[in-house]
């Protein structure tokens, strides 16, 4: 499903639902980018056009063996990747050329 709309509340509270148990690699200022964009939109992006640090090659290989839809990734207005960089590279991994995204409506139009 594409095309939901949803608020930047939402989104943070998406993001520290996924990683209820704590996360290392979320940027610092996470919270702030996440917050300063009052609605986002689920779409789906080319993984190749996505940004993201360096991941933990066991966790993508976890993720990459899942027999699930990967949840959403979180991107900025420059395709960084602000949560999700794992489930990114494990959707690249199973060979896949797109992923859902939540990305702020700003950088859309």
């Amino acid at each position: 499903m594409t095309n939901k709309l949803v608020t930047g509340q939402f989104i943070w509270n998406y993001v520290q639902d996924l990683h209820q148990n704590g996360w290392e690699g979320i940027p610092y200022d996470a919270e702030e980018a996440i917050l300063r964009h009052p609605k986002w939109e689920l779409v789906e992006l080319l993984i190749e056009d996505l940004n993201y640090g360096r991941t933990h090659k066991p966790v993508v290989l976890e993720y990459a063996k899942m027999e699930t839809d990967l949840p959403p990734i979180v991107v900025n207005a420059d395709n960084w990747v602000l949560d999700g960089y794992h489930r990114a590279e494990a959707a690249k991994e199973r060979g896949n050329k797109t992923i859902l995204a939540y990305v702020p409506i700003d950088i859309l139009t």
